[in-house]
């Protein structure tokens, strides 16, 4: 009968135990959206997250004031909205702002800035918040809201004369009716803008864009008032003559956004700012363009929407813009206007092409994917789609993190499935966050499918739309096997299989007191399976899922668990081309190699050399002396429960472990990569050195900067396994 773990079980009812575990798990949580979750669980955290936290975004309808207040009190930044994107009964509701701004008339005194979207606002809500609050306000955002007229705007205008952001946007055609109520907005220019030209001279941003806003009177006055803080500058339909004398009083203004009005006589003479490093103009013909080519060497943002430039002026626009990086385009050049972008606009991080006409096809998106490798995030509408132009993403955007494809025809996939390319895609683009693919029926199968839940696990949104009729390939992605198999004391090791096909396979060994959940094992074994390298991890006997007893020392038993392993899917005649140990794992895998000469590549993160090294902090002085008289060495936790027991037969067991013969037998066709933290703080670095000295086919890697567990360089150390075993893989 296989025996059991001795490690005592903590009883989930015991708070101080838990705020013990969360304590010592919260360093490895660097995601806030993670931190958020522990707030709720931990009230340590929960205290601290309620004092410390600065900015704050709410769902009106799920919470009220005084919940806020007793939970974040010193917040410096909050968003107020509506409902969520998904809401299903939004018809039914409207929310008004009132009883928010009356709590923050008398609260938050820290709060410095304002966004609400989607509420019913009043001119007594502005009044309200900007006699209370408006010399502490930096910022103000109003998006999507309705109920309130320039009156309300006067408001702001008269007392938040500190202001550095206020922005109006998408609220002049705002129309909400529920209930038997109807809400308009009502924002006309007149004494309000001017108003607040007279008042401001710290503003910064201006956006009221979709608001009915051009009074170049005002505007400029504002312009000149700001003339040494403008640096962004949006409102709607204007005539860009009549704004002359505004841009030339806003020196430092980088950022215009506007609906051009003009006739092409008109803009004899107009000019930008000779800052100018951001651009978005709606409808502006081929003439026009003359007045931006002074400065486009120099912009880094261009928005084209409705476009009607003929195909050489686009091209030739393309041409002049060598430091582009965000680009939104209605491009009616087809692949050829693609092909410039590529050949041309080479520091391109973000690119949108949503043309209506002349649409794109696989071989525009090919030359674009081969020239513009630094894209961050690429959304196009193409004609027709193929395997190879989805792997030609995946091959050369590796720093991609959205990716959105809309085909727009039905017919338009020249190879039937897709499900290649989006593997090659996904194994290439490990960055990725958001995948959105608009396809049509056949476009991917379940196969796919399947490929999305393997390779895409660093999927924060994933959209698929007219993609098949059944999502059962991306459940069964999204599983990883679990395999059990006994060792030689008739144990069963637990274990999961992170399968991609191939034939090669590596085993992942965990560290002491670890489990195969350990972070660091899984982001490996996600980083290999995206590289299409099946990953093996599992838990040691008397570890995690597995059966047996957990030991102080167990290192040649756990040389023997590696062993039962590796003898398990060579029989399943599969290979095994790496094993990779952290830690006491590194330990175990060295040791291994001594002994089995069957791997050819061994990795030995952060083992130990020296066996004698660091007991003494975690046994205390004397621990030999103790153990020998007692027969072992209790540890306990800080809640004085006792965690583990060291044997005095598991401590000789460690301290006659001679690491300096095993790296010596090791066979000197085994390639063996060692990777240190040159900040360890458990287990210096000078033991990795030591090991590259006596190991005979030995690389050592120093990670900078990293700590034991490498918490702020995992990507360096993932990114050196892979390199490693891609270099040496043709040996396998």
């Amino acid at each position: 009968m296989a025996s059991t773990k001795n490690t005592p079980k903590h009883k989930p009812g015991k708070a101080n135990v838990g705020e013990e575990v969360l304590d010592l798990v919260i360093p490895y949580i660097q995601c806030i959206e993670d931190r958020n979750s522990v707030s709720l669980v931990s009230r340590n955290c929960y205290e601290i997250d309620g004092i410390t936290r600065k900015w704050v975004t709410v769902h009106t309808i799920y919470s009220n004031p005084s919940r806020l207040r007793r939970r974040f009190p010193f917040i410096e930044s909050l968003t107020l909205k509506s409902f969520p994107s998904d809401f299903s009964h939004r018809d039914n509701y409207v929310i008004q702002i009132t009883p928010w701004i009356e709590q923050l008339a008398l609260e938050f005194r820290c709060l410095k800035e304002l966004r609400v979207c989607g509420l019913v606002v009043h001119d007594a809500d502005l009044e309200t918040l900007a006699r209370t609050r408006g010399k502490d306000l930096r910022s103000l955002r109003i998006s999507k809201c309705g109920g309130f007229s320039s009156d309300g705007l006067m408001h702001v205008s008269k007392y938040c004369s500190q202001l550095k952001t206020f922005c109006l946007k998408y609220c002049n055609q705002l129309r909400t009716f529920c209930l038997g109520y109807e809400y308009w907005i009502n924002v006309q220019d007149g004494t309000w803008l001017h108003q607040l030209a007279l008042n401001s001279t710290v503003l910064e941003k201006f956006h009221f864009k979709d608001s009915g806003v051009s009074d170049a009177v005002a505007l400029t006055l504002l312009a000149k008032n700001c003339c040494n803080s403008l640096i962004s500058f949006e409102i709607g339909a204007c005539c860009l003559s009549n704004l002359g004398d505004a841009f030339r009083c806003a020196v430092r203004l980088e950022h215009f956004c506007g609906d051009n009005c003009d006739d092409e006589s008109d803009l004899v003479g107009f000019q930008f700012p000779p800052n100018m490093r951001s651009l978005s103009i709606k409808d502006f013909p081929v003439p026009r363009y003359s007045i931006v080519l002074p400065f486009l060497n120099q912009i880094k943002k261009l928005k084209l929407v409705s476009s009607g430039l003929r195909y050489k002026c686009q091209c030739s626009l393309f041409k002049r813009c060598p430091n582009l990086e965000v680009l939104y385009t209605e491009d009616v050049c087809g692949d050829s206007g693609l092909q410039d972008i590529g050949k041309y606009c080479k520091k391109l991080h973000k690119l949108t092409h949503n043309g209506n006409h002349g649409l794109v096809t696989h071989v525009g998106l090919i030359a674009l994917a081969k020239r513009c490798t630094k894209l961050e995030c690429l959304k196009v509408r193409l004609r027709d789609i193929s395997n190879e132009a989805i792997k030609c993403v995946g091959t050369h955007l590796k720093n991609l993190r959205k990716f959105r494809v809309n085909l727009v025809e039905k017919d338009g996939i020249t190879d039937l499935p897709l499900d290649n390319g989006i593997r090659a895609m996904l194994m290439g683009c490990r960055k990725l966050e958001t995948l959105d693919i608009r396809l049509w029926h056949g476009g991917l199968t379940d196969v796919g499918l399947d490929y999305i839940g393997k390779y895409g696990r660093n999927l924060r949104f994933l959209s698929l739309t007219r993609i098949g009729k059944s999502d059962a390939g991306l459940v069964k992605g999204t599983e990883q096997q679990k395999i059990i198999i006994q060792n030689k004391s008739g144990e069963k090791l637990v274990g999961l299989l992170h399968e991609t096909g191939s034939k090669e396979i590596v085993i992942l060994c965990h560290g002491f007191q670890g489990t195969k959940e350990y972070s660091m094992m899984v982001e490996l074994a996600v980083a290999l399976e995206n590289q299409g390298i099946s990953a093996f991890r599992f838990d040691f006997s008397g570890n995690g899922e597995s059966e047996g007893t957990f030991e102080f020392g167990n290192y040649r038993k756990e040389v023997s668990d590696l062993h039962a392993v590796v003898q398990h899917f060579t029989t399943a005649n599969r290979v095994i081309s790496a094993i990779l140990g952290h830690s006491k794992g590194g330990n175990v895998v060295v040791l291994y190699a001594s002994l089995h000469h069957d791997i050819p590549i061994v990795f030995n993160v952060s083992g130990r050399y020296k066996m004698d090294r660091g007991i003494e902090e975690r046994l205390g002085k004397d621990y030999l002396e103790r153990a020998k008289k007692d027969g072992f060495i209790d540890i306990k936790s800080k809640t004085g429960e006792l965690s583990f027991r060291v044997t005095e037969e598991s401590l000789l067991e460690r301290l006659n472990t001679n690491m300096h013969e095993a790296g010596l037998n090791i066979d000197q066709d085994c390639k063996v990569l060692t990777i240190h933290g040159s900040e360890d703080e458990i287990i210096p670095v000078e033991d990795g050195l030591e090991f590259a000295k006596i190991i005979p086919n030995n690389k050592l890697h120093i990670v900078e900067g990293a700590d034991h567990c490498y918490n702020k360089h995992r990507e360096e150390l993932v990114s050196t396994v892979l390199a490693f075993i891609k270099e040496n893989l043709h040996r396998v």
